[in-house]
């Protein structure tokens, strides 16, 4: 299997009937995308975000797809997929050193390249809150977002606070957006948010519904509100308790996958984690006290420099 991948890695074989055909793909989904609400807002908040002359910012169209041809994608996979670029993880019933020497034996062939550097202007959010609109005159349903900037990173110290301030505020069924939009106002069938991290970049903390209409102002409101509760309020004991042990379980399920495993060892050199950062989880975990959320929600969370 390693010589397999090793020889499909390094001497892919692009052909352009397989490029005409995802090419094909892509071109019927970005026109079923024309009149997808959900769609739509998905690139107006990217790019409002961080501009669309970034990297996050910019969104694929018809003109984009249909000026690319077979030797770009043939020169973007000789420029970035390289040694400098590369993590090689393998989990199983293995011993180190014959992966070691299957790896020498098969990968020493790719040749040793840096990628291609460029720069861009980093993304900050606006001096006061902005509100965009899309006139969608289809639509049976309106697209909200509250979001703002973040610099969160796995491996700063209140990553776990941070995550738990949004498991609480919009991170399933049982979450302050959810219980308030859906189960108090039946506005909604569910109102979420999500909080990103990112090593290189800035990333976003994002509150969604999908609602009637009518009640789009009143959503808006109702979202805002439940950001200004988090941020200025302490949440309760009980509902620390429950987001902590739901984590908890779900981490320990997690264990079972040898893909988790692949993907914690990944995260650890790719994130610059401490070395043990796993094996403390559960431990750093209980630890969190209800002040590091509200410290977290302060930091992250914001209805004053948000755009919707």
């Amino acid at each position: 299997m390693m010589e397999l991948m090793a020889d499909a890695a390094i001497y892919p074989n692009f052909t352009q009937e397989e490029f005409d055909k995802e090419k094909d793909i892509l071109l019927t989904a970005l026109k079923a995308e024309e009149k997808d609400v959900s769609a739509i807002s998905g690139r107006v908040q990217r790019a409002l975000a961080y501009g669309k002359d970034h990297p996050y910012g910019e969104f694929t169209t018809l003109e984009t797809v249909n000026n690319i041809k077979l030797e770009d994608v043939k020169t973007f996979y000789r420029d970035y997929f390289v040694p400098a670029n590369a993590y090689l993880v393998v989990v199983g019933d293995v011993n180190f050193d014959e992966v070691k020497e299957l790896t020498e034996k098969y990968f020493t062939s790719w040749i040793k390249a840096v990628p291609p550097s460029f720069t861009y202007s980093k993304p900050k959010d606006v001096y006061n809150t902005q509100i965009s609109f899309v006139d969608m005159p289809n639509a049976v349903q309106s697209e909200i977002a509250v979001q703002n900037i973040v610099d969160l990173k796995m491996k700063d110290d209140d990553y776990l606070a941070a995550l738990i301030a949004n498991r609480i505020l919009g991170g399933g069924g049982e979450a302050r957006l959810f219980l308030n939009l859906r189960e108090d106002k039946g506005y909604t069938y569910g109102s979420y948010s999500a909080l990103g991290s990112d090593k290189y970049e800035p990333s976003r903390f994002r509150a969604t519904a999908s609602v009637r209409n009518a009640v789009t102002d009143s959503s808006v409101v109702e979202i805002l509100q439940e950001i200004d509760r988090i941020i200025s309020e302490p949440v309760t004991e009980k509902e620390l308790k429950n987001t902590k042990a739901k984590y908890a379980g779900r981490f320990v399920m997690a264990l079972e996958q040898p893909q988790t495993i692949a993907n914690y060892a990944l995260n650890i050199e790719k994130e610059g984690l401490p070395k043990d950062f796993y094996k403390t989880y559960l431990e750093r975990l209980d630890k969190i006290t209800v002040a590091d959320v509200q410290n977290a929600a302060k930091k992250y969370f914001s209805s004053s420099n948000a755009e919707l």
